[in-house]
Parts: structure tokens; sequence; C-alpha cells
């Protein structure tokens, strides 16, 4: 799974999200490809002529969320460990990827916020394509690692530090090798949004175990700079905060978007997603159709989902869930903060705005938070939770 933060409003910018599919960092100056050329610098003038030249952000992010969501649907935490599902997956994730990159131009066109996004989702897809790319494209990448270009250099060396970190996502003393090449990255370019984004990413998915995860979080903390790096203090604070909660019981309680009284504690027995999303989140709705399997598959054996609102309007939350089928679990909603167009108040009460959208909380049958990062893995550990 994907993930990463970028900033939206209402319209899209503004408010902290992640990216449920992708961890990106985009607009890539290259990538890497399955086909005899590799690397690309950009898009294909082809593909950019295709896009309008005048257009809003929301509407650009628009654009791109069908293939994101169907991105989303190819990508598999097995790819992290596998071998041949990176090879299985890679026919389809990199022409997804490519058409991704294609919107870089017109994500830049919209201004300085949109530049923002477009870096920040490049340092997210990049990873993945080195991940699923061929042994051609690799070599190619070790090669460009020691380009006299610097930014095509510092490019495929962060690229090729992150596959490996994922590759030995389940191997902790070699995922441990990976922290030696990433300091001296890091050093060498302390002041780098491209570089810290894409260590960000390793710190929140795919470390072997969460003293790496905190071991590749200070990469970027003691080496780098920057308000990037300023906002990922503050983003990590809230993630150890997180995971300070887990193995401790934990009950929900709000009100629903229908105005009714509710509590988790009701649900003793059962297995609970908590999902933490909004409308205006366009991560959230690339994951809804993982989450309505989910439903689903697992709802008649003992799982429920409690959806946790963070839109500033009630139509806007029930228009959306009448026209998105399968989706007849609870909404808690927070009208007092939403007149104000503040988050709602239990994801505020867990610091969500610094970890950003979406979030997802997994509760056991005995009410205890197993994990705080069901997001990235909540298909594996639903049903191991149902057998308890």
């Amino acid at each position: 799974m994907l993930r990463t933060d970028y900033l939206v409003k209402e319209n899209m910018m503004k408010f902290r999200t992640k990216s449920h599919f992708l961890g990106p960092a985009f607009l890539c100056t290259m990538i890497v490809c399955v086909a005899n050329t590799p690397l690309l610098a950009q898009p294909a003038a082809a593909e950019q002529k295709k896009l309008p030249a005048a257009r809003t952000l929301e509407q650009v992010l628009g654009e791109m969320q069908p293939a994101l969501t169907e991105l989303n649907g190819a990508l598999e935490p097995a790819i992290m460990t596998s071998a041949a599902k990176r090879a299985e997956v890679a026919p389809k994730i990199l022409p997804l990827t490519k058409k991704l990159l294609a919107f870089g131009p017109a994500l830049e066109a919209t201004g300085a916020e949109g530049k923002a996004v477009s870096t920040q989702i490049r340092s997210e897809l990049l990873p993945i394509i080195a991940l699923v790319a061929d042994a051609e494209s690799i070599a190619m990448l070790k090669q460009m690692s020691g380009s006299a270009d610097p930014e095509l250099a510092r490019t495929a060396k962060l690229a090729m530090i992150t596959a490996d970190w994922w590759k030995s996502s389940q191997d902790a003393a070699a995922q441990a090798k990976v922290i030696a090449p990433a300091i001296e990255l890091a050093k060498a370019n302390a002041t780098s949004n491209e570089i810290a984004a894409g260590f960000s990413t390793l710190a929140r998915r795919g470390a072997a175990s969460r003293e790496l995860a905190n071991q590749i979080a200070a990469v970027i903390t003691d080496n780098m700079s920057g308000p990037f790096v300023d906002q990922f203090k503050q983003t990590w604070t809230a993630i150890t905060g997180l995971h300070a909660r887990e193995n401790k019981p934990l009950v929900i309680t709000g009100t629903t978007v229908d105005g009714k009284a509710f509590t988790t504690a009701d649900l003793a027995g059962k297995v609970i997603l908590v999902d933490f999303w909004a409308v205006w989140c366009l991560p959230c709705r690339a994951a809804l159709p993982e989450v309505k399997q989910a439903y689903s598959t697992y709802h008649d054996k003992g799982f429920e989902i409690v959806g946790v609102s963070s839109d500033f309007s009630a139509q806007t939350l029930n228009s959306f869930i009448e026209s998105e089928q399968g989706m007849p679990w609870p909404q808690l909603f927070d009208p007092t903060a939403a007149a104000k167009e503040k988050w709602n108040s239990i994801a505020t009460g867990f610091d969500l705005e610094s970890v950003g959208l979406p979030s997802m909380f997994l509760i056991d049958k005995k009410g205890i938070l197993r994990t705080v990062d069901a997001a990235e893995n909540f298909k594996e550990m639903i049903p191991k939770l149902l057998a308890e």
C-alpha cells in the first residue's frame, strides 16, 4: 500500500491527507520502466498534449483519481517480499505510474500548491516503480546514481534505497544495512524535500520493526532541515503517540450523522475497523473499494466498521453515502467542528491532523486497540483477529 502526506483544501488543498495507495513523490525527473528505455526524463510530449492547459488543482486531482484507485487495487503487501509477485504486477503497475506521472506538468501549472503536491506524489511513486522494475532497469538506476547530474543521481539513489528497504521488510538485519546509505544521502542533500519526503515514506511503511522505523525517521530529523522536516517532526511525534496507544483498551464514542449517540462499547465481542476519513479526501475515497469488500466478506463473521467523518457538511456526507453503494456502517459526524470547518473532534483527539487521512484503527473482540496502522494491513489482520 502506498501512502504519504500532501496538503489539500476542501477543494483538495489545506487538509492533511495521505495517499493510502501510494506513498508518492511524483514529478519524477525519471521513471523506471520494464521496457528497453527504463528511465524517462519526463512524460512523453504526446501525453502532455492530451492535457488541457488551464485547470484547477481540484480538477487535476479528480482526473487522477481513477488511475490512483486502479493502482491501489493492483498493489499488495506481497510485492515488498515476493519477487514473483512483483513480476506479476509490474505489467499493470508500470503503465499506471506512467499515466499518473503525465499529470506532473498539469499539477505544477496550478501554482505553488500544485507543485508541492506534485513533488510529494513523485516521492511515493518512484519507490514503487523501482520496486517492481526489472533487472535491466535496476542496472540503469545504479548507473544513473553515479551521474554528473546531481539531481538525477540523487533521485536514482533514493529509488534504490527505497526499493532495498521495502524488499527487506521481513528481514531486520538486511534492512538495518539501508540506514548507512540513507544517512549519507540525507547529509549530502540536507535541505532536499524530495529526499526528506522519500525517507518519511520509509518511516511510515515497510519497516521490519518499530526500532528501524524510528531509525529511518531519525535520518531525517538528525541530518536534515527545512519546513518539510519541521512538519515531519510534528507528524512523527503524533505517530509515536498513536503507537503508544496500541495494546490498550479503546472505546470510541460520538454522534452519528443522523444525531444518534454511539459507542464502540456496544460492539463488544466484535472486531472493529475505525475508519477516519472524509469525502474531500481523495486517498480515502480510493481506499473505499477495499474497505467495502472487507465489510462484505467478514461482517457476518463478527466484523464491524465505524466511520469517523471529518467532512464539513452533513448533507455532503449523506449524499456521498447514498450515491456510494455498500456503506451501511455508522458514520460519526461532529456538527460543531464542521460548522467551523474543523476536523471531527474524535480525529483531532488522536492528533490525526498531523498524521493525515485516511487513518484506520483495528480494535479486537476484547476492546483492545491492536493497531493504528490498519490502513496498511487490515485485509490481513481482520481474519486473524476474527479467529482469536
